[in-house]
């Protein structure tokens, strides 16, 4: 068997050519896994950002009931405060 440049039998040579023939008609299919990866890993971090507002915006309308409660109350006591006055 005659041994190529690389000190292999020419056989093996063939099949790296073969081997890159193949890489070759992959490299597309790869390169739109790694845009569709892209995408996924950018989705994602929407989807994450979005929960995340979504959280903050209910802790806010709970603070807001809380203080709408509190506002309420007190305004309830001076009103109360007031008819006791005018007695």
């Amino acid at each position: 068997m005659k041994l190529g440049a690389t000190g292999l039998p020419s056989a093996t040579r063939r099949v790296g050519v073969g081997e890159r023939e193949a890489d070759e008609l992959l490299a597309p299919v790869v390169a739109l896994r790694l845009v569709e990866r892209d995408v996924e890993h950018r989705e994602h971090a929407a989807v994450q950002a979005e929960l995340l507002q979504l959280d903050d915006r209910r802790q806010r309308m709970a603070g807001l009931q809380q203080l709408d409660h509190l506002v309420e109350g007190a305004r309830l006591r001076h009103v109360v405060e007031q008819r006791r006055h005018l007695r």
